[in-house]
């Protein structure tokens, strides 16, 4: 089964469509809006439907944008409109784009796939409890099969408990549960040692080596990673009844913690189709972004709970209602 790693999506009330083309660099164009009379109504009626307060569209065709619209409120109380540019939260939308990063330094030798996870870790180390840590690869840790156990936990502006090291993180909850390469096990803090990897192996924060080394190389330069505090034009998270969502962190950044917009979604869509465009950098061979798209299911006879791929991109869990803390 091949896991495509951008889909429709309506996480935190923004979707992005993208349509593939053949492999080929084209130009960035915004092309004539197509005929969307009957789906504006439709959209509107969408979003009535689920008391939604916005909703964000991008559509690529041939490697052009032809359709960019936001819909509804961005912030309810200031009747700040959604744009195409404005900032929406990610949620688990970000796995893809961390591991993005990390592959980047799989292609230039500082990572091995088949190494053991814990080679790219500081002090926090991944524990074995129901298997062999060494067994923890990266890969496996990249596909959710490294025995890892469920786990999110969100810290709230104003809270009393304040958000651990990476490090606390991964030394209290980073124990194989599972026979690594057994069980397919959905885990949040997979990705907080992928983010984790990525600074120790690049010697720079987390957030500093995404920007530099994904985000602007794919014009993505309003793509962020944070609580969204002091984002310019970002939607405000709200609860079922339309109450603002305070401002919240993760101990995993690296599967929650990115803020994007429609456009710099699409953008990394069609990189990801290998759909590439003039004004962007190969910061991944079109062999490597194929690979990261091939199935890595457990083996034979064994539970799996879903298949897995690199870019985790089958671990989005398609509509969720505004403001909802994601898991």
């Amino acid at each position: 089964m091949r896991c495509v790693v951008i889909r429709s999506l309506l996480i935190s009330t923004a979707a992005t469509i993208a349509i593939s083309s053949p492999a080929r660099a084209q130009q960035v164009a915004i092309a004539p809006p197509p005929a969307l009379d009957s789906l504006r109504p439709q959209i509107r009626h969408l979003l009535d439907s689920v008391h939604a307060p916005s909703l964000t569209i991008a559509v690529a065709q041939h490697g052009k944008i032809i359709w960019e619209e936001g819909f509804g409120w961005a912030d309810i109380a200031h009747r700040s409109p959604a744009t195409a540019n404005t900032l929406y939260s990610m949620a688990s939308i970000s796995k893809p784009i961390t591991a993005t990063g990390l592959m980047t330094l799989v292609q230039r030798g500082s990572v091995a796939l088949t190494h053991p996870a814990n080679d790219y870790l500081g002090r926090g180390k991944i524990t074995g409890l129901a298997g062999d840590a060494r067994e923890a690869t990266v890969e496996r840790v990249m596909s959710h099969t490294a025995g890892l156990p469920l786990h999110y936990r969100f810290f709230y502006e104003g809270g009393s408990e304040a958000r651990p090291s990476m490090d606390e993180a991964i030394a209290r909850y980073g124990i194989v549960v599972y026979p690594p390469g057994r069980v397919y096990n959905y885990a949040n803090l997979d990705y907080g040692i992928v983010e984790q990897m990525i600074a120790h192996s690049s010697g720079e924060p987390y957030e500093t080596y995404m920007r530099r080394a994904v985000f602007l190389p794919l014009g993505m330069p309003r793509t962020a990673i944070g609580t969204g505090r002091g984002l310019t034009a970002a939607a405000i998270r709200y609860d079922d009844s339309l109450k603002a969502v305070p401002f919240y962190d993760f101990d995993h950044r690296g599967a929650s913690a990115v803020w994007t917009t429609a456009h710099e979604l699409l953008r990394f869509g069609m990189f990801h189709l290998r759909d590439h465009l003039a004004d962007e950098k190969p910061i991944l061979a079109d062999s490597t972004i194929v690979d990261m798209q091939h199935a890595r299911a457990p083996r034979p006879g064994h539970r799996a709970h879903r298949r897995s791929c690199r870019t985790a991109g089958a671990a989005a869990r398609g509509v969720r209602r505004p403001g909802r803390p994601h898991r």
